[in-house]
């Protein structure tokens, strides 16, 4: 037997029983220090996710009583957040709105693809100045960020439902699951 499966009588007087989910906590250390390179990172980050699950689940205890301010501290500490971080893929909006897209449609700020003399003004009052291979640039540069922040974002998203299931997989005490098993698992739980 592992040492962190034996329980002694002392412990069950005093329902101190481990459960799988503090195991599994308890042998962090050691997964950690064994994998290497993106296991490693996955095993980090795991990390990260199941102790704010955790948090949440002891302040949920812990005010159990008073809903309004347990709302309120999840609001402030997670949702906030996470409605920014999910906000981000916006971002890419800012150069089709303020330059008017590929078509130039009602631009806020004009680009002048044009060369002025010093004596020449331009007819665009709000105006950038630049060759049509800057703003082609630009515009590729921003849709690539655009796209990169959009698939990060997503698979964010993706990683920590996938890691929460596992953290209540774990506390329900469920082993290896098949396929259909594990389907069943996440549709209870959601």
């Amino acid at each position: 037997k592992k040492k962190e499966d034996v329980i002694s009588s002392y412990g069950q007087l005093n329902k101190a029983v481990l459960n799988d989910l503090d195991n599994y906590m308890k042998g962090y250390n050691k997964r950690y220090y064994k994998k290497k390179g993106l296991a490693k990172l996955d095993c980090y980050y795991e990390k990260k996710i199941f102790d704010k699950i955790d948090y949440i689940n002891k302040l949920a205890e812990k005010l159990e009583n008073n809903k309004k301010s347990y709302k309120k501290k999840i609001l402030r500490k997670f949702v906030f957040k996470f409605i920014l971080f999910a906000f981000l893929p916006l971002l890419g909006l800012i150069f089709p709105i303020l330059f008017g897209g590929e078509d130039n449609d009602n631009p806020i700020i004009s680009w002048c693809k044009e060369t002025h003399s010093s004596s020449q003004r331009c007819k665009f009052s709000p105006v950038v100045h630049g060759k049509q291979e800057a703003y082609d640039a630009v515009y590729y540069v921003n849709h690539v960020i655009s796209y990169l922040l959009l698939t990060t974002v997503i698979f964010d998203i993706i990683y920590a439902f996938v890691k929460l299931i596992k953290y209540e997989k774990i506390k329900a005490g469920k082993g290896k699951m098949k396929a259909k098993e594990y389907y069943n698992f996440s549709k209870e739980f959601f």
